[in-house]
């Protein structure tokens, strides 16, 4: 039935979306965030070279990329790990 299936996405009949713990849960694979795609050791700074905006979305939002490249890296960190805040200094 067709008004279930809005239901279960979350819709309202009005067509205004309600966001569901499941939904926002499942958002995240397709949001975008801070990566590193290189070793980065600790002290060094973050560049344009060592990280990159990728999918999913676990680590720092997209927003704040150009005051992570003014941070440096509180310890080391392994290639491919999404950057939180906690990585830096």
């Amino acid at each position: 039935d067709y008004k279930k299936r809005r239901i279960k996405k979350g819709v309202h009949f009005e067509g205004v979306q309600n966001i569901t713990p499941y939904l926002e849960k499942s958002s995240i694979k397709f949001r975008r965030s801070i990566y590193a795609v290189t070793d980065i050791e600790e002290g060094s700074g973050f560049t344009e070279e060592n990280i990159r905006i990728i999918r999913p979305g676990n680590g720092i939002p997209p927003k704040h990329y150009e005051t992570l490249l003014s941070k440096k890296a509180s310890c080391d960190i392994k290639r491919g790990t999404p950057i939180n805040w906690e990585l830096t200094i």
